[in-house]
């Protein structure tokens, strides 16, 4: 019992004591634990091979404690490039899975922070040692040793020099290439070629770009390029098909190399030589295959390019991200077709919608904010006008919305009468047809691209030219989530949600009011659908995809637990369509964090605050140069509740009461009116009483007894003399009787003559 309370009175000790002293006595401990065993047993471990073998031979026995502290020793020993070098070479005799089994020790320690340092310790040990691996791997003194060893005089150095290169992988193939173009009618050059031919598939990526060549001195140069296609056709990779379509037809080449390269391609590609399909629809094939993303990238890792310069093979790859893959050889291929024929339409389209997607489309938010980069304006500006309406239709086909913002733009800027017109069956096309476009970039891009255009009598889908520039100036500066069938019990929840995510709930009880509300408000982002009405789901995603405003928004649907798993597969079946838990709603960051994943992917459907201004800002503009006839064919009554809404803001107001004393009718003259009646506009309620008079005067008095008399007060209580001015002339457009106008007459005293200006000072003469 006295020993049970001596140790429990001890661990109450250690309890209490400084974390830093804790971390002293357990490491003070494990020494002394190292101390004995290898006291008693074993020599102190001291070259970084000893301290491995310490490390392996503790964890055979199970003493994983101590086996933490050798890495740990391991790790600390100097100098660090020789211990690195070691590393190295015990990969090259046991293999990476010998450093890889650390990670399966899942308790290194009872004392957590030597488990915490044991496991960082692992993973500092397998960075260095695929560090130290890749450095010897590559050096290129390795090359310079094993590559003349593959005419080695025994069998023995010529097996050994092939798997030492072989180790290398691609890193090898710059040198490889090197050895072949330097060696030719050698002994060596064969030996080399027989290795190639025998080497890891890992390597072949590497050295095919030496089969395309930098210009046109370069594919000059047979020898290489026919001994790269004798090693291609007797391994059969059909990795090289893409390179091999240029390469058979381009003249820029040697016949020998065109012939053979077609042979081998008849090869791969299971053809007759004399019946393979065109090389230039092959390779607009394959940039069509990279524009519509059909080329699978292996996932997590990025593809490595070793580009030729016409002399010698990258030694170090590039590194792309797969969109940054698309675009080099997407724009590769399309580009190799236009080589052979400048004048393949197909080609000219892949070109252009590969540059507009992947080249200017990287960031769709603030794109119509910024000038269209030179480069691409001089492009577009100078290629035929029929291709651009082509790439535009394509564009709206396949749903890219790069390509439609910068090819609507274009069309605009060149002011390309023939992307406006409709074709035969009367059915929208290019810039009309982006107009219905259920984006409201493209809608805004199509607006702007129509107005730039020739004007003609009957401008073409005027009203819904308006019905965009009313939805672009109604906007609020944030953006709002529409939620329908939500249960009304669950509002509290939904709003206390949605406030941490940025963005204000309009709440629909049936798809009725919410189709009624994707049409009145211009500033819904997202649509969530609730789970509980799971049998209208399909219709209701019908409904809002079909409608020219709403039908690219992203939709979330709220699953109920015991709906989890049905409902994420049926949003699986929809574009941009996502199944999220309910409960997700009361965590405000996580939703705002699936939201702004799902606007991503949506191609940015979520517009920026700057974009929101702006397009207020430029739209009430054209609504005020279409009211004042500066733009004809144009009316703008339609949008008249979001003028009078415009009123609101100090930066769209004046132009808004310019536009409502331009359009006819009761409510906009009472707009007026109230705005000069009203103290608090300050500044505004001159330039509204100027228009104020020109309605007046066009359409005549509609304003009620009780504004009038109003009127009438504000101009006795008016102090500026210039508003009492402008409202003198508001009175007098009532239409007084020649007794009041008497009165007035009677009662008009002339303003005092200002005094004459003081004669200068004479100076004094001395």
């Amino acid at each position: 019992m006295f020993a049970a309370l001596a140790v429990s009175t001890t661990l109450r000790a250690q309890d209490e004591q400084p974390a830093e002293d804790k971390d002293k006595d357990a490491t003070r401990r494990l020494l002394a634990k190292a101390e004995d065993e290898y006291r008693s047993y074993f020599k102190r471990p001291e070259s970084t091979f000893e301290f491995w073998s310490a490390v392996k031979f503790e964890l055979e026995v199970g003493k994983f404690d101590l086996a933490a502290l050798h890495l740990k020793l391991l790790l600390a020993k100097q100098p660090a490039a020789d211990v690195d070098v070691e590393l190295a070479k015990i990969e090259n005799v046991e293999g990476m899975g010998s450093f890889l089994k650390l990670r399966a020790v899942r308790k290194w320690s009872d004392y957590p922070p030597f488990q915490k340092e044991a496991q960082k310790s692992v993973e500092t040990l397998l960075d260095r040692a695929t560090a130290a691996v890749d450095k010897s791997l590559s050096d290129p003194k390795r090359f310079a040793k094993f590559i003349p060893l593959l005419d080695g005089q025994t069998e023995e150095e010529r097996s050994f020099a092939f798997v030492q290169i072989n180790r290398s992988r691609e890193r090898a193939a710059s040198y490889l290439v090197d050895a072949l173009r330097v060696n030719v009618g050698k002994p060596l050059y064969r030996r080399i070629v027989e290795a190639m031919v025998r080497f890891d598939a890992e390597m072949v990526p590497a050295w095919l770009e030496a089969l395309k060549a930098k210009d046109a001195n370069d594919a000059k140069e047979a020898d290489m390029r026919l001994t790269l296609l004798s090693i291609i056709e007797q391994r059969h990779d059909k990795r090289a098909v893409p390179y091999l379509w240029h390469l058979s037809a381009a003249p820029i080449y040697p016949p020998q190399v065109n012939a053979r390269a077609q042979l081998i391609l008849a090869k791969l590609t299971n053809f007759e030589p004399n019946k393979l399909p065109p090389a230039r629809i092959a390779l607009v094939e394959q940039a069509e295959r990279y524009y519509q993303q059909k080329v699978k990238f292996p996932m997590g890792k990025a593809i490595r390019v070793w580009p030729w310069d016409g002399a010698k093979l990258a030694v170090k790859p590039v590194e792309l991200t797969p969109r940054q893959a698309e675009e080099f050889y997407g724009l590769r291929y399309a580009r190799e077709a236009l080589e052979l024929d400048p004048t393949f339409l197909p080609a000219q389209q892949a070109f252009v919608a590969l540059t507009l997607s992947h080249t200017y489309g990287n960031n769709i938010d603030g794109m119509l904010l910024k000038p269209m980069p030179p480069a691409l304006q001089q492009l577009l500006g100078s290629i035929d006008g029929a291709l651009l309406i082509r790439v535009l239709e394509r564009g709206l086909d396949d749903g890219n919305i790069p390509v439609i913002l910068w090819a609507t733009t274009a069309l605009g800027e060149r002011g390309e009468v023939r992307a406006a017109r409709a074709v035969v069956s009367g059915a929208p096309r290019g810039v009309t047809r982006a107009l219905v476009y259920p984006d409201r970039r493209v809608q805004y891009a199509a607006v702007k691209a129509l107005l730039r255009m020739p004007a003609s009598n009957v401008p073409v889908a005027s009203s819904r030219v308006v019905d965009v520039l009313r939805r672009s100036i109604a906007a609020a500066p944030s953006g709002k989530a529409l939620v329908l069938h939500a249960p009304a019990d669950q509002a509290a929840e939904l709003r206390r949600g949605f406030k941490e995510s940025e963005m204000e709930p309009v709440l629909a009880k049936s798809l009725k009011e919410a189709i009624a509300k994707l049409g009145s408000l211009t500033d819904i982002d997202v649509v969530f659908l609730h789970g509980s009405a799971a049998k209208e789901l399909p219709f209701t995603i019908a409904q809002i995809r079909g409608d020219a405003d709403s039908g690219n928004l992203p939709i979330f649907i709220l699953a109920p637990k015991d709906a989890e798993v049905t409902l994420e597969k049926m949003a699986a079946r929809y574009r941009h369509v996502k199944m999220i838990p309910e409960a997700l709603l009361l965590m405000g960051e996580d939703l705002k964090n699936q939201i702004d994943e799902v606007l991503i992917a949506a191609a940015g459907a979520k517009l920026s605050a700057a974009e929101r201004k702006e397009f207020a800002k430029v739209g009430i503009d054209w609504l005020w140069r279409m009211a004042r006839n500066e733009i004809q064919g144009y009316d703008v009554r339609p949008a008249q509740n979001a003028v009078i809404a415009a009123l609101r803001s100090p930066e769209t107001a004046t132009e808004a009461l310019e536009i409502l004393s331009r359009l006819p009718g009761i409510e906009p003259q009472a707009r007026l009116a109230s705005v000069v009646m009203d103290a608090g506009q300050d500044k505004l309620r001159i330039p509204a009483a100027m228009e104020l008079n020109r309605h007046l005067q066009k359409y005549g008095l509609m304003l009620n007894r009780i504004q009038v008399t109003q009127l009438k007060q504000t101009y006795q209580g008016a102090a500026d003399p210039q508003l009492k001015a402008q409202l003198a002339i508001t009175l007098g457009a009532f239409g007084p009787s020649a007794n009041l106008t008497g009165s007035r007459l009677i009662q008009f005293h002339a303003d005092p003559p200002a005094p004459p200006p003081m004669p200068p000072e004479k100076k004094e003469e001395k």
